[in-house]
């Protein structure tokens, strides 16, 4: 069963657009000190949900807000105004993926744009910037209307660079290196 979601979470601006199960397997996979990213940060609410509980970490944030300019709760704001209102001192906001530095990352999150070839593209870029135990975690790849494409661009991608697929978590399928040996 799905749970549901996007989520307002008490005392964050915007929608979370995770599940509660997603948002702790994120923090249970995001060392004290590690780096995160998030492809398609939206809001920035679990963005912020994750850097309150990993202080010491590094979350790095991802979006154009390319046609999300809209007030989408009816309360005044757009989804850039309540990311900046989310933003904590561990947080750092990109509108490109191009724009981001960093090697060594532990986690990255893809729940952006959700074509088939969007969705490898962020794949792709995962692949060079994680490291050896690090995980990628695929939102909507189950239970969606989008699930289709997200999970053309899952199989090619764990065929051609050696990935295994974890079990779902919710709507969301974690990826690990397969010569990880921990």
């Amino acid at each position: 069963m799905i749970e549901d979601f996007p989520l307002q979470l008490e005392g964050y601006h915007g929608l979370s657009w995770i599940s509660h199960s997603e948002r702790l397997w994120l923090i249970d996979h995001l060392p004290a000190l590690g780096t995160m990213v998030e492809i398609g940060s939206a809001n920035g609410a679990t963005a912020a949900a994750i850097a309150d509980v990993r202080p010491l970490a590094e979350i790095l944030c991802v979006d154009n807000f390319c046609g999300f300019d809209k007030d989408h709760l009816g309360d005044g704001q757009t989804l850039k105004a309540n990311w900046m209102a989310n933003k904590r001192p561990n947080m750092k906001l990109f509108t490109a993926l191009t724009d981001i530095l960093v090697k060594d990352v532990q986690l990255v999150f893809v729940d952006g744009n959700h074509s088939e070839d969007d969705t490898y593209t962020n794949l792709l870029w995962a692949d060079g910037v994680l490291n050896h135990e690090g995980w990628i975690a695929v939102h909507d790849a189950f239970g969606v209307s989008w699930e289709v494409d997200v999970m053309k661009a899952v199989e090619r991608f764990v065929e051609e660079f050696f990935y295994e697929k974890s079990e779902f978590v919710n709507t969301m399928l974690p990826l690990r290196r397969m010569d990880y040996d921990g």
